[in-house]
């Protein structure tokens, strides 16, 4: 390979790399949810006696402990459930650390909810701040 011809590899290599920068860090049009911690969730829920708490953890995680008014779907069951989910209330969603409850955000967005908040802090979040749930 001769130096012109390594040049364009280094310069097209560089473009690349721009663009995918680019393409990640650029503000997202369709993101219709806010991100929330720990003391904000507590606070949405403080202040907003009718927001819809969704549990997407498993069965048995949910058994095991949640919050107090919270209603569990299971990732794996969002997309045959999506109905039960209130279009007319806020809904913040988690899970145990933050993980599955973006990928049941992502399906909530396509479905039309305009409000959603995710507690990306997770379930494991919550206990840690010592807020309520019902685990004994």
């Amino acid at each position: 390979m001769d130096l012109p011809q390594l040049d364009l590899v280094y310069i097209s290599f560089a473009i690349f790399i721009v663009a995918t920068v680019y393409q990640y860090m650029r503000p997202k049009e369709k993101r219709n949810y806010t991100s929330v911690k720990v003391a904000e969730a507590y606070d949405l829920i403080k202040e907003d006696k009718e927001i819809y708490i969704l549990d997407v953890r498993k069965r048995d995680e949910y058994r095991n402990g949640h919050l107090r008014t919270a209603k569990n779907i299971p990732l794996d069951d969002i997309d045959k459930r999506i109905s039960k989910v209130p279009m007319n209330r806020k809904v913040l969603v988690y899970c145990r650390t933050g993980a599955r409850s973006v990928r049941a955000i992502r399906r909530l967005e396509v479905a039309g909810h305009p409000r959603l908040f995710h507690m990306h802090e997770g379930y494991r979040g919550w206990k840690k701040a010592g807020h309520p749930t019902t685990e004994r």
